[in-house]
């Protein structure tokens, strides 16, 4: 009904499947793309709880962000992952995920987080001229 509306047409459930995995698809390729181009400097470094259906219920599921700010003072989203908790090892992991991606560790100078416990820590682990 709400496809007939907008777009003046009905969208089939195969449609709707072919469009939705190309979207994952897109998303997985910018969110696993080389970093080795970017000057970072600094990390702002969050997680944020999304509502999110899993199976047949809503729950409320962590995703850990980190922005990254260039030199010329440029912001972006160097990545997001997914993880059943927060947590300094899931911090670890996914530093070292983004360092594998080709963020040069020895350029970022400062970062930016929450107080999670032991993820000051991590960060210096992964990031030591910070």
């Amino acid at each position: 009904m709400i496809s007939k509306r907008l777009l003046g047409r009905k969208v089939s459930a195969g449609e709707v499947s072919r469009v939705s995995r190309e979207l994952v698809e897109a998303v997985e390729r910018w969110r696993t793309r080389a970093l080795s181009g970017e000057k970072i400097k600094y990390l702002f470094i969050d997680g944020v709880n999304f509502k999110m259906r899993v199976t047949d219920s809503v729950e409320n599921v962590p995703v850990l962000v980190v922005i990254g700010v260039r030199k010329d003072g440029q912001r972006l989203v160097l990545g997001f992952q997914v993880e059943a908790k927060e947590s300094a090892a899931a911090w670890g992991e996914f530093f070292k995920e983004l360092k594998r991606r080709g963020l040069r560790s020895e350029m970022v100078k400062l970062g930016v987080m929450a107080g999670l416990p032991a993820l000051e820590e991590v960060f210096r682990e992964e990031f030591t001229n910070a």
